[in-house]
Formats: structure tokens, C-alpha cells, sequence
């Protein structure tokens, strides 16, 4: 198995890096209340929509997909195996005990209140 060519590379970062600008855009752009980023020039409200409320949620969907696929890529680097998976070794079930303790009680410890 060869490894990929240096064009060939910088192809496919420009091709991720239009789909994650189609995806900010679409984010920005998409919601429930009809407006777009055309009315949030125009209007005070939908400036506010589209700024104080898409765009954070827009930033930490990207945030958090970055910070998954790093992760993936530093375990498969770890293990040197590419099928290397969280829930086959077994890392997925520890991050789940590990949120269930927090939640039911380790939590308070450090301040946090949970409310049904």
C-alpha cells in the first residue's frame, strides 16, 4: 500500500475544508425561526438569532467534531492498529461509569447541583 502524494493530500484538505464551510454556513443559515443570514443584515432581532444563538452552537459543533477525531486519530496511533475502536477496548463503558459516578454524587464534591 503506497502512501498518498503531497497533491493528493491538499486535495482532500480542500475538499474538507468546503464541506466544513458549507456546514458553518448551513448551521448559521438553518433553524426554526425561518431566518437566514440574508434577514440578519437587515434586522436587529435576526442578527441576534443568527449571532448570539447559532453561532456558538455552530463553533462548539465544530469544536466537538475536531476534538472526536483527534482523539480517534491519537488511539489508532497509540494501538498502530486503523480499526482501532473506544468501545472495543472497552473506553466507551469507562467514560460512561465514569459520568454516572459524577452525576449521582461526585459532583457535589466540586460544586455542581444536579436538578431533576
Amino acid at each position: 500500500m503506497s502512501t498518498p502524494s503531497g497533491r493528493r493530500w491538499a486535495g482532500a484538505l480542500l475538499v474538507l475544508a468546503a464541506l466544513l464551510a458549507l456546514s458553518v454556513w448551513t448551521g448559521l443559515a438553518v433553524g426554526p425561526s425561518g431566518l437566514g443570514l440574508g434577514d440578519a443584515a437587515q434586522t436587529e432581532l435576526a442578527a441576534r438569532i443568527v449571532w448570539r444563538y447559532r453561532a456558538p452552537r455552530v463553533a462548539a459543533a465544530a469544536l466537538v467534531g475536531a476534538s472526536l477525531a483527534s482523539a480517534g486519530l491519537a488511539l489508532q496511533a497509540l494501538l498502530r492498529n486503523p480499526l482501532a475502536d473506544p468501545f472495543i477496548l472497552g473506553l466507551s463503558g469507562g467514560a460512561v461509569a465514569g459520568a454516572s459516578l459524577l452525576l449521582l454524587g461526585g459532583g457535589a464534591a466540586l460544586g455542581w447541583s444536579v436538578s431533576a
